[in-house]
């Protein structure tokens, strides 16, 4: 299903082609009218007739989704001037043979009249058609051209962005596409505030944090999944976007890190065929190649299916880092009913390479000044990934508005790695450090499940919402180890060729975690202009780890019947433009023990948020503007009288500001661009005092990424864009020594051509100024990052 949505006049202006929807009554003859007497600027040269009301919704404000029953491959009309989307639409469609009209408030259709057929498949009326099909309440971004969202998913219902009380950012999949977005790492780091810390060279383990806290609480199409971020390794070939939630999330979050929550939204299959291919070529030896089959399985179109393959191979800036991934996705949507839709899928990835986990730095603080490809491991160093992941959605749509999903997923990983990594501060006078030579095997598997309903009623004309849902995830995670002992290294004059030890399992860890809960939100609205939104959850968590190899549990923790309450306050201070206020409260486990062996109590919290949300230029794009602060107490700190133990004493604040723009501030201009501002302090800490409370999240950084298209004229076809990533320094203490990075920027170039409607070939050179720094630290002993020097990508996409 080809999506193109924007969203504008508040409340009415929601477009969608039914079929079978008769002329509506006189009262909605008189909101059809208010709604489209409108006037708005138009300058859409001529187009296929899709892609002409895609660009007439965009900017009068209509959410649309094209359900096509047969192809359109008509040419409208130019539509330039002021005048009203009825109009347009009017203009569009002169001479084309296609005709529109109202059914209703909601609702339009745009209709064939020679192809109208009655009851027995014969020619009749123009009541009787089957027209070509838009449908209103798409978040899905896949086709629309666009960096803005017009809703999302990440709230367990689909929601317009002002009508959530809190900061999010959405990566739409033409954002993927243009900015070579090959991972979900690579998809967060381009999201405004984000910080990504770095535990290996291939950037499978890596942790993301928001706000100064990690981001732990993980969503795939709107239901949670397990918090281990090795969920997070598969390719982003199989997402249509990525959302992100900052801050903690009331009812998403149960027992997690505050930092936010990513929801990754998987491709859904269409009703028309399409083939999409992509080739790309780039520094380092890479090559990868994506295909993406879509389309109708039956006549009807009640039974549709999708198959996304992809393939990555190359190495790497550091010397003898590669990688090898191969993934398979399918999936298929089965119209049981006219209300009721199945989905099932599966996807498989393999990826295999060398790895490594960094460099060491001197013991007083200084980063190694070495050149970007050095390497500090084996020849040896190789691990293996293979994940697989089944999932299956129920959806059922009530009669008066109410939607029913049931969800369920399930994923096995398993991870082979033998390494030699890094860990000792280097001696500066000779460069010496030492490697461990380590063989792991890691396993993991999760079952989730989640089910909610959403009931929208009226109330004296004003639209109330109300969502209630339990969910339950278990996860299980094994450890094999083996180490060998350490081996001297120069990391001035690396030899990787030393042969590979002996790595006997000695430790066999396992932890099994699980979550259930029960959740619930009203969105009530007193007013027409304001909304009260009240709601929390109640969960059950577990998690005992324990010793495989004697079946001795090493340590348990448990929270029951834990409530954690949500309220906001949203105002629509005009139709574009609303004014919120939140609240939520944060609970997480430690598994830190007090000097007589008992476990610590959770850490608790809470956040306060205010910000104004607005749609700029006609609904063409999203601007927002945040202040939060966040207070997590109860932090297990260290008890000085008992060296070893801990005591819940610790108490830690962020503030800080968020402020986005995203989508098309002038004609053919996209553009995505984000400023945070971030201040952490520990607040009650023996040791710390007031320091800073994660430094390794910059105080100030900025991203912006911006893509010009000519529409017209000799140039017709080519793009130009790029992008600036800016960050304040960082640091980071290990006991009293400080390893830092000073403050960096570094820009990305790109030039794209389209030569006609099914090819178009790109050429992306990132950090074009060949900036050194490093990406990612930590300490003396290893997980020390520089950044991707320059680097050339040339991608070639078709499009059948």
């Amino acid at each position: 299903m080809a999506r193109y949505g924007v969203r504008g006049t508040r409340g009415v202006l929601v477009a969608a082609f039914l079929t079978g929807m008769s002329s509506g009554s006189m009262a909605i003859a008189q909101v059809v009218e208010q709604s489209v007497s409108r006037q708005f600027g138009f300058d859409i040269p001529a187009k296929p007739v899709p892609q002409t009301v895609n660009d007439i919704g965009r900017i009068t404000g209509f959410s649309v989704v094209f359900r096509e029953t047969r192809s359109i491959t008509v040419q409208a009309h130019p539509v330039r001037g002021s005048m009203t989307a009825e109009q347009a639409l009017s203009a569009a469609l002169s001479g084309t043979g296609l005709s529109y009209r109202f059914s209703n408030e909601r609702t339009i259709q745009i209709f064939d009249p020679a192809a109208a057929v009655d009851g027995e498949g014969t020619t009749g009326d123009a009541t009787a058609l089957q027209p070509i099909v838009l449908q209103s309440g798409s978040a899905m971004t896949e086709g629309s051209g666009s960096y803005r969202a017009e809703t999302v998913t990440i709230g367990k219902m689909e929601r317009n962005l002002r009508e959530i009380p809190n900061s999010v950012s959405v990566v739409t999949r033409q954002q993927i596409d243009d900015q070579n977005l090959t991972s979900v790492q690579d998809v967060v780091a381009a999201t405004n505030g984000a910080t990504t810390l770095k535990n290996d060279e291939l950037n499978e383990r890596t942790q993301i944090q928001f706000r100064g806290f990690e981001a732990s609480s993980l969503q795939v199409d709107g239901s949670s999944i397990s918090s281990n971020a090795d969920v997070m390794t598969f390719d982003t070939a199989i997402y249509d976007r990525v959302e992100v939630l900052k801050g903690p999330a009331g009812i998403l979050q149960g027992a997690r890190e505050p930092g936010g929550t990513v929801n990754l939204v998987r491709k859904r299959a269409t009703d028309e065929r399409q083939i999409k291919i992509d080739a790309t070529v780039g520094s380092w030896d890479r090559r990868r190649m994506d295909v993406d089959v879509s389309g109708s399985l039956s006549v009807d179109g009640g039974v549709r299916g999708r198959i996304v393959g992809a393939w990555d191979k190359g190495v790497s800036f550091v010397d003898l880092v590669n990688h090898d991934r191969k993934l398979i996705y399918g999936t298929l949507d089965f119209d049981i009913t006219d209300q009721t839709t199945l989905t099932v899928g599966g996807t498989w990835q393999e990826s295999e390479g060398r790895n490594s986990r960094g460099l060491p730095a001197y013991a007083d603080g200084r980063l190694l000044d070495v050149p970007r490809s050095t390497f500090a491991g084996a020849d040896w160093n190789h691990s293996k990934t293979k994940s697989t992941d089944v999932f299956a959605k129920l959806q059922h749509e009530f009669d008066g508005g109410a939607i029913l999903n049931v969800n369920t997923s399930y994923l096995d990983r398993i991870r082979d790695g033998r390494l030699a990594w890094v860990d000792g501060a280097v001696d500066p006078a000779t460069g010496m450090t030492q490697l461990v030579p380590e063989h792991r095997i890691d396993r993991e598997n999760n079952f989730n499940f989640d089910t909610s309903v959403a009931l929208p009623f009226d109330v004296g004309g004003l639209e109330q919402k109300v969502l209630v849902g339990t969910d339950y995830y278990r996860s299980s995670e094994e450890m094999d180890q083996g180490r060998a002992a350490k081996v001297p290294f120069d990391i001035y004059d690396p030899d990787y060729s030393f042969p590979e030890p002996d790595m006997p399992f000695t430790k066999f860890e396992g932890v099994k975690s699980s979550q259930y809960g029960l959740y619930g939100q009203a969105q009530i609205k007193p007013v027409e202009w304001g909304t009260i939104i009240a709601g929390g959850r109640l969960s059950w968590w577990e998690s005992r780890s324990s010793n495989r190899a004697t079946g001795e549990e090493t340590s348990s923790a448990s929270i029951d019947s834990e409530f954690t309450p949500y309220l906001a306050g949203i105002i629509d201070i005009s139709d574009t433009t609303s004014v919120y206020a939140s609240y939520a409260s944060i609970f997480v486990p430690q598994d830190a023990v007090t000097f007589d062996n008992q476990v610590i109590d959770p850490r608790e919290g809470k956040q306060y948020e205010i910000g104004v949300k607005t749609e700029l230029f006609d609904g063409a794009a999203n601007a927002s503007l945040a202040l939060f602060q966040i207070e997590d107490q109860n932090r297990a700190v260290e008890d000085i009288y008992y060296p070893g133990s801990s005591i819940a004493t610790g108490k830690a604040r962020s503030r800080g500001i968020e402020a986005e723009i995203s989508g098309e501030l002038l004609p053919s201009w996209e553009v995505t661009a984000g400023y945070t501002y971030l201040a952490s302090n520990y607040l009650n800490d023996a040791d710390k005092g007031d320091a800073v409370f994660e430094p390794r999240s910059p105080r100030h950084s900025l991203r912006l990424w911006n893509k010009y298209t000519f529409d017209t004229g000799k140039l017709e076809g080519l793009s130009i864009g790029g992008g600036i990533r800016a960050f304040s320094g960082v640091y980071y203490m290990d006991g009293d020594t400080r390893f830092s990075q000073g403050g960096y920027a570094v820009a990305d170039l790109q030039l794209a051509y389209k030569f006609n409607e099914h090819l178009r070939a790109s050429l992306t050179v990132s950090n074009i100024f060949d900036k050194s720094y490093y990406q990612s630290i930590w300490n003396a002993r290893r997980q020390n990052y520089y950044g991707e020097p320059r680097a050339v990508t040339f991608k070639l996409s078709s499009t059948f």
